[in-house]
Parts: structure tokens; sequence; C-alpha cells
């Protein structure tokens, strides 16, 4: 499976047929916007941050050092986790080198 980005696939549409502004939007509303969303950001970004809070809450608790370094860990971990799937995989990094 593939993921596109739906406005610049309407763009690519609409420079692409020569068709009346109504058909297009027509075509657009019912090819693209029909189909499911197959990954939705807001959603995996929302069960991450849970995944965070639930990782602080065992940190408020108490617990040993070794324990409080992994969540420490696991903290960073999820916050770049976090930061990738917004940024929808693109190292803005490395984008901004080339």
């Amino acid at each position: 499976m593939r993921l596109i980005d739906v406005e610049e696939a309407k763009q690519f549409l609409k420079e692409n047929l020569i068709l009346p502004e109504e058909s297009y939007e027509a075509i657009a509303r019912t090819m693209l916007n029909a189909v499911p969303t197959a990954y939705d950001v807001d959603k995996v970004v929302e069960q991450l941050e849970e995944l965070r809070g639930n990782e602080l809450d065992g940190i408020r608790k108490g617990v040993s050092d070794i324990d409080l370094m992994q969540s420490i860990r696991g903290q960073n971990i999820l916050n770049n986790a976090i930061e990738i799937v917004k940024s929808g995989g693109i190292n803005k990094t490395k984008e901004a080198a080339e």
C-alpha cells in the first residue's frame, strides 16, 4: 500500500484533466474523499502521546535508578517517534542539506 497526499493529488487532477471546474470537483470529491484513510497521523500521535503519559506516570511513582533511567530513555524514544510521525518520516535536516 502507498499513502498519498490528497491535496497534491487534487492539484494534479486539476492540472492534468481538461474538465469544467464543477466536474473536477465532483471527481476529486468522489475519487479521493471516498477512499478511507489508511493512516491517520493524528491518531498515531495521540496513541504515542498516551503511551508517553503512561511512561511519565511510572517515573512519578518513585522507581529505582535503573527503572528511572529506562523510563527516561523510553521518554526520549517516544518523543523522537512522535516527531518522526508528525513530520511524515521526512528528515528535515537531511532535506536542508540537499
